[in-house]
């Protein structure tokens, strides 16, 4: 997966694993058809998941959510990065201020961290996306290796063996495939931009 394909995944990802999940993708994929967007548009994840949405009606889904991220009774796979890494799991600690740190390093304010970890999944692989997207390779690597490498697999994992619907089944497998993938020796490619840029 080239540079080019690998933005529009992670911003379907992180639609998902936001507090609009299936709503936010059926968004992204109206657009999509709308704008006659190629690269969103024939992305097999978005179509897969609109789907899955679909069939699982958005009652389900949101029960998914609540139950995998946010229960009371103990989320069964939170979905921040400090819960997953260290020593002891907390919320808006050390990694939320590295991800602040390195965002903050290159003068990008991640949105609503004062209400929500800025170590939130869906924080951290929408400012991968932005790193990609703005052709900053380099960065877009050290990211991942300091901040999404170290547990999204197990955290893909964790949604695909817990989730009750297929939307987050999907979500799962697909972050085991986006961190297998960029596991491999040759890391994808950063496309320039289509108008030259």
């Amino acid at each position: 997966m080239n540079g080019k394909e690998l933005a529009p995944t992670l911003a379907v990802l992180a639609a998902a694993l936001g507090p609009r999940h299936a709503e936010a993708v059926q968004e992204i994929a109206q657009a999509a058809r709308q704008s006659g967007e190629a690269t969103l548009g024939t992305l097999p994840l978005l179509a897969d998941l609109v789907h899955a949405a679909e069939a699982a009606g958005s009652f389900a889904v949101e029960k998914d959510y609540v139950r995998l991220f946010l229960s009371p009774r103990g989320a069964l796979c939170p979905p921040w990065e400090g819960v997953w890494v260290g020593d002891s799991p907390c919320l808006f600690g050390p990694r939320h201020e590295s991800v602040l740190s390195f965002a903050r390093r290159l003068k990008v304010e991640p949105h609503n961290f004062e209400k929500e970890s800025a170590d939130h999944v869906a924080t951290e692989l929408t400012l991968a996306g932005f790193f990609l997207s703005t052709n900053n390779g380099r960065v877009f690597s050290e990211f991942w290796e300091e901040h999404l490498k170290p547990w999204l697999p197990k955290f893909g994992r964790c949604l695909e063996e817990h989730a009750n619907t297929d939307f987050y089944r999907l979500v799962g497998k697909a972050l085991q495939d986006l961190a297998h993938g960029l596991a491999e020796p040759d890391p994808p490619a950063v496309a320039p931009c289509s108008d030259g840029h």
